[in-house]
């Protein structure tokens, strides 16, 4: 399927050397080459939905299902269980405060994926173009889910595309990665006793990669957990999960 356009890539990682980095107390230099770094997995955040859409699902007509589709022709999104509004609202700021973080900025992230439900799995590259507004990133998505990809148009790079399924996405990870079940209020109960995320992450390899579930932990997805963390006592939103864990990565490998 021919890939469709939108936007300019504006949230690419910058070239850092290690002399270039703080260190935070530590002798050793970090660096997007001598670490193992962090992908993160938005499964299936709870739907919030938008407050200028009235119905609790927003439908459009189908379109005809072509296996090409011109850049510049112009069609509808299919029919959605839960439209690019509500969607939108939901993974905006979540996606906002990891593509805009320093640990992406500075190369230490690999991928972000996203289950988003009914809607599917997608891949997203750390590199793609970080939009500030509610809407544009709505319109992305629409076109992210009429057309199942969406590509850079400096070089036609592949930035978001479509995965079948979670096992999917668990043989494109690292072979030497760690998958860890972020908890958080009454959840992390039912996984017995399992450690604070500071404590977890401080004493964490440098070299391996970690990959942080947020959102859902249903029966699916348990079976891959290595590990769970507690997050907080309370129920957090998704974004408040990643801020704490970017945050702590970001304190551990000395980026400021």
């Amino acid at each position: 399927m021919k890939g469709t356009h939108f936007g300019k890539d504006e949230g690419t990682h910058s070239q850092m050397s290690g002399k270039d980095e703080a260190t935070h107390g530590k002798e050793k230099v970090f660096n997007e080459s001598n670490v193992g770094g962090v992908i993160f997995f938005l499964n299936n955040l709870p739907i919030r939905f938008h407050p200028q859409v009235d119905d609790d699902l927003f439908l459009v007509p189908q379109i005809d299902d072509h296996s090409e589709v011109d850049d510049d022709v112009d069609g509808v999104v299919p029919s959605l269980p839960v439209g690019p509004e509500n969607i939108g609202a939901t993974f905006f700021l979540p996606l906002k405060r990891i593509l805009s973080s320093k640990l992406n900025l500075h190369g230490f992230i690999r991928a972000i994926y996203v289950n988003f439900g009914p809607m599917g799995y997608y891949k997203v590259k750390p590199n793609t173009r970080l939009i500030n507004q509610l809407a544009a990133f709505q319109t992305q998505l629409s076109v992210l889910f009429q057309y199942k990809i969406i590509s850079n148009p400096d070089n036609r790079e592949e930035v978001w595309w479509t995965l079948t399924n979670l096992p999917d996405i668990v043989s494109n990870l690292p072979a030497n990665c760690r998958k860890i079940g972020c908890m958080d209020g009454e959840g992390y109960h039912s996984q017995g006793s399992i450690v604070n995320y500071r404590d977890y992450i401080s004493a964490a390899s440098d070299e391996q990669t970690y990959v942080f579930v947020v959102g859902e932990i249903d029966t699916e997805i348990q079976a891959h957990i290595d590990d769970f963390v507690k997050v907080s006592d309370y129920d957090l939103v998704a974004t408040e999960s990643l801020n704490r864990v970017i945050s702590t990565m970001e304190i551990k490998w000395g980026i400021f």
